[in-house]
């Protein structure tokens, strides 16, 4: 079962994405939300912001470690991170990348999987959001022969993934590089094909019930985008010989 320390997840919806795992702790500045994760999932939570365990550089290690009941550092298998700050870099605020990826750094997880709002990657941030997670792939940015982990970012939509609703975020995923050449992946680009395939939201018919055409339709957009397709499908006929072939004009 894989141990998971999740920071700044709010209600936590995410987290039952995750099979076979425990999350071990929560830690969430937010008192709303460490009251949905204990009360709704049952995850031991923690109020602390992820900077006061950083900055107390191996107290802070100890600490954490302590509180996540694991033996040391590199035993912890997933680090779960979501932000919504839009810059990256700004050190100066509580759920920025800079710091939660130095918790990273720190405990040397084996995967880190981070969700951040879409325009840190958007086309004019993009190649300063992928020089900016060098910060989580090199131990030490001038000596990038010695490289912790494999990272790559994409753009996801929740509803692309099973969820009931349309959500676009950037999602970051880093394996640690014993474990990825362990399992034959080599470079940044190789962790993409880790991403599951997409689906519609499995739940979609149980959810909707006895409800009308309009929330039909309105959800089915939510979670498959298609509503002119899916019209087109409802009204083509029953029996093959009422099909009828329309030809437009030259015009």
């Amino acid at each position: 079962m894989a141990t998971i320390l999740s920071l700044y997840p709010g209600c936590g919806s995410h987290l039952l994405g995750y099979e076979n795992s425990e999350i071990r702790l929560a830690l969430d500045p937010r008192e709303n939300a460490r009251g949905s994760l204990e009360r709704n999932l049952d995850i031991p939570t923690n109020s602390a912001d992820a900077t006061k365990f950083y900055n107390r550089k191996q107290k802070g290690v100890d600490d954490l470690l302590e509180l996540l009941g694991i033996d040391g550092i590199g035993d912890l298998d997933i680090l779960d991170i979501t932000t919504d700050l839009e810059n990256p870099e700004d050190q100066r605020r509580p759920l920025n990348l800079f710091d939660v990826f130095g918790i990273a750094r720190r405990l040397k997880p084996k995967i880190v999987v981070a969700f951040a709002p879409l325009k840190v990657a958007e086309s004019k941030n993009r190649q300063r959001f992928h020089s900016f997670l060098d910060y989580l792939r090199y131990d030490h940015l001038r000596k990038r022969e010695n490289r912790d982990y494999f990272v790559a970012f994409t753009t996801i939509d929740a509803g692309d993934f099973g969820a009931a609703v349309r959500t676009r975020r950037t999602m970051v995923i880093a394996v640690r590089c014993d474990i990825a050449e362990a399992n034959n992946v080599t470079s940044d680009q190789a962790i993409l094909a880790l991403l599951p395939k997409t689906k519609e939201a499995t739940k979609l018919r149980e959810m909707l019930g006895d409800t009308s055409p309009a929330e039909r339709d309105h959800w089915f957009v939510e979670t498959a985008k298609n509503l002119p397709l899916k019209k087109a499908i409802a009204d083509l006929p029953v029996s093959p010989d009422q099909t009828s072939i329309l030809i437009p004009t030259s015009r």
